[in-house]
């Protein structure tokens, strides 16, 4: 079998995270988050990690100062080397997925895009920052955010992380990228 990168996208408090990091476990694949790298930028910089907007800035800057070296440095956190899949938790721009594909050619890049109700969303959130709900409205109307329906549009998997049946999507997901990996292996005999 060929390796693939598997891209978790979606917008805040969808449950991308969660989710490949549930279905990382299940594949036995190694795992990194564009989030976590901006947090880490963030903490290298001074500022709080858990600063929503800032994070935000810094997210926007690192795509459109260095996009290349910001997707490396995540994939290099997950441990790509071109001979094991990995998964990418936090893909939120468009200019991302095709950096990745460009990075990795000619293997294959898969995009799982995670979403959830507005009102699941703002439950998560409530939950995690005790705010109100204009931070994410204004989390969805930043650039992080605007790509989310291109990018649901352009996903080979949708996932609706809402409702009693999460716990089944995580085995029907990992099952979803074993068979894109071994159609991947297939496509290239």
């Amino acid at each position: 079998m060929w390796p693939i990168v598997v891209g978790f996208g979606g917008r805040t408090k969808s449950g991308k995270t969660y989710l490949s990091t549930k279905v990382a476990l299940e594949l036995g694949w190694k795992r990194a988050s564009f989030g976590d790298r901006v947090r880490e930028v963030a903490r290298f910089r001074g500022a709080d990690p858990s600063d929503v907007p800032n994070l935000l800035t810094i997210g926007e800057e690192l795509v459109t100062t260095d996009c290349e070296g910001f997707c490396e440095d995540v994939l290099e956190a997950a441990g790509w080397n071109g001979r094991r899949s990995v998964i990418l938790d936090g893909v939120r721009h468009l200019i991302v997925v095709n950096t990745i594909k460009k990075i990795i050619e000619p293997l294959q890049f898969r995009l799982v895009f995670v979403s959830a109700s507005e009102e699941t969303r703002k439950n998560r959130f409530r939950k995690e920052f005790q705010s109100t709900p204009d931070l994410i409205s204004a989390i969805d109307s930043h650039s992080a955010g605007r790509d989310a329906e291109h990018l649901k549009r352009i996903a080979d998997l949708v996932v609706a992380m809402d409702g009693q049946a999460v716990p089944n999507l995580i085995p029907h997901t990992a099952g979803v990228i074993r068979d894109w990996e071994k159609t991947t292996a297939l496509d290239e005999t």
